[in-house]
């Protein structure tokens, strides 16, 4: 499992981010997006980054940036969803004629007039969400579930990887109480995923986890999640650029929520999914893989997107492994064991996503991918 950071760097990079975060709400007739040409992308190819200007209702809001905000990728592609421009189409404007693609949003933004939650961090530009998104933030998070687990002595908790990545908060953590024997010498322990986007990438989530020991390989069982979506008040009659603070409403709805999740992280660390997960892994450990390795990765591939080098590195981890890999549980440590050799921290969860969504196949699936017709 890939590390990421380090349970002190996290909290002072959270503690940093919460400092520099600023929530606005606003018309969208009211925003208006330029773009400005940098000078070389690392291919040597020139490259157009957008700003995004407030045109109005501002004279109150102090500390805007003069020149913009920078708009970063993962705020880009939700004006794009928004707007309703291709994905294709977006990309070739943006490469070709800048000019259009700041024409077609700025009109857009002009037609539709919605109001819109702008998420911003100094000047930059890092979520462009829906007037009903509620703010559940990563620090409000880690302040919550870390004295939970750090108090969990019972459990024998350890946290083993915490990631901060453009989109998610992750904190992975393991009970050494809870281990079990896939097979005589191949322990595995049982942990659960803590997660959080607050730009709109995901649900707060708490998700069971597997880990092998001998690989260190884990799989993360996304189907046993329990989570709660970021839903909130619709604000109305805002006709105008608005800063958003936390009211009294808003913090008592904060603080029930905190608690709600207080709760839910002591539940999923309870011994009641320990026989489930237990059972599923040595029930994947007697299912075969009866096709060619090729042709079973070939459907893997297409079926859960894998990547070129990904699906090449997976059927090495099988063949290392030999026969007595050759099985669905075999073939999740496969995918999860490239995981751990993803240089991006998001890619590599979602491997280990990937990794549990096939443990966790039931049978007649599990016959379509790995028997042959």
């Amino acid at each position: 499992m890939k590390h990421g950071l380090f349970l002190e760097e996290l909290a002072k990079e959270l503690e940093r981010r919460e400092q520099i975060k600023r929530d606005f709400k606003s018309p969208t007739k009211l925003l208006k997006v330029e773009h400005i040409k940098s000078k070389y992308s690392r291919s040597g190819v020139d490259t157009n980054n957008f700003l995004l200007r407030f045109i109005n209702g501002t004279d109150e809001i102090s500390e805007l940036p003069a020149e913009g905000f920078r708009v970063n990728q993962l705020a880009q592609n939700q004006i794009r969803t928004w707007a309703g421009i291709p994905a294709k189409y977006y990309k070739l404007m943006k490469e070709k004629d800048p000019d259009l693609l700041v024409y077609n949003i700025n009109r857009w933004f002009e037609r539709k007039n919605e109001i819109r939650l702008i998420r911003t961090e100094e000047n930059r530009i890092r979520a462009f969400l829906s007037n009903k998104y509620r703010c559940i933030d990563n620090f409000d998070i880690f302040k919550t579930v870390i004295p939970i687990l750090l108090e969990e002595s019972r459990m024998q908790l350890k946290i083993i990887s915490c990631g901060l990545t453009e989109s998610h908060l992750y904190l992975k953590v393991l009970s050494e109480r809870l281990t079990f024997e896939v097979q005589v010498g191949d322990p595995v322990q049982v942990g659960l995923v803590i997660s959080n986007s607050e730009v709109g990438k995901g649900s707060v989530a708490i998700e069971p986890l597997l880990y092998r020991l001998s690989c260190k390989n884990g799989a993360i069982i996304s189907d046993r999640a329990m989570r709660k979506y970021h839903v909130g008040r619709y604000h109305e009659g805002i006709n105008e650029l608005t800063e958003l603070f936390r009211d009294e409403t808003r913090q008592a709805n904060d603080q029930a929520f905190l608690m709600k999740l207080e709760d839910v992280t002591r539940a999923a660390l309870k011994e009641t999914n320990y026989d489930f997960l237990k059972n599923i892994v040595i029930d994947a450990n007697t299912r075969k893989i009866e096709a060619g390795p090729s042709k079973v990765l070939e459907r893997v591939t297409e079926e859960f997107g894998l990547r070129k080098e990904e699906t090449e590195g997976v059927l090495q981890a099988l063949i290392n492994g030999g026969s007595q890999e050759m099985t669905q549980w075999g073939l999740a440590n496969a995918v999860t064991w490239v995981a751990n050799h993803r240089d991006e921290y998001e890619r590599a969860t979602e491997l280990e996503k990937i990794g549990g969504r096939i443990l966790t196949l039931p049978e007649n699936q599990w016959k379509a991918l790995a028997i042959e017709d």
